[in-house]
């Protein structure tokens, strides 16, 4: 509201009630300001006179507090998992982490499958396998090689600390010998971790399952 020229200025009280007066306006972002006259001049105050409303500042995007802090966190903890996602130990993040240059999958650390080991063909591997006495572990010795022989011809590595179950869940879920792997797998854990016994025939349907896929391990590694 624009002032007569009449109108004479007085020096603004400064008072405790001034005083939080303008450390609310400031509190709320308001632009204010009063001014003070001793002497009112042509200026006539009525009750029709035109109330002035208060303007906001914009607030844009200032961070204060608690609030910058909370912020600042989540970014850097974003640009964490983003480092972990795509840098130095992201293979262990991703589900079906690819060999790219089609070698032969390292086994687990746990399996304690070297390289030649890793490299004996199928025939051999499943002679080995029918002449061991012991048939549970025969069941989780065939098991290790075809999730082996499975990543290799997914292209899909596993982490050094993966358990089988791990192993398989890194597979691509669309794979078309998921299913026979995944009875493979059941039969292993059923042997090894259940007591159950081993019959011959579900012996010999597993070491049939397995050359399945122990031939396409082979195939892509050739």
């Amino acid at each position: 509201m624009a002032l007569p020229d009449d109108a004479r200025a007085a020096t603004a009280p400064r008072g405790e009630t001034a005083e939080r007066y303008l450390e609310a306006a400031r509190a709320q972002r308001l632009e204010t300001r009063a001014e003070y006259l001793s002497d009112l001049g042509s200026l006539t105050l009525t009750g029709d006179t035109r109330r002035i409303e208060p303007r906001r500042r914009d607030p844009g995007v200032k961070l204060e507090g608690g609030t910058g802090a909370v912020i600042l966190v989540v970014v850097l903890l974003a640009l964490l998992l983003l480092w972990l996602r795509f840098g130095g130990t992201g293979t262990l993040l991703s589900r079906t982490p690819k060999d790219k240059d089609g070698k032969t999958i390292d086994a687990p650390e746990s399996w304690k499958i070297d390289a030649d080991e890793a490299a004996t063909d199928q025939q051999s591997l499943l002679a080995q396998l029918r002449a061991m006495p012991d048939r549970r572990a025969a069941l989780v010795r065939l098991l290790r090689h075809v999730l082996l022989a499975a990543g290799t011809a997914c292209e899909t590595r596993f982490a050094r600390s993966d358990t089988e179950r791990e192993a398989f869940a890194r597979l691509p879920g669309d794979w078309k010998y998921r299913g026979t792997l995944a009875d493979i797998l059941k039969a292993a854990e059923l042997a090894h971790y259940g007591g159950r016994e081993v019959s011959d025939d579900g012996f010999e349907e597993a070491l049939s399952q397995g050359a399945t896929i122990l031939r396409l391990g082979e195939m892509r590694h050739g």
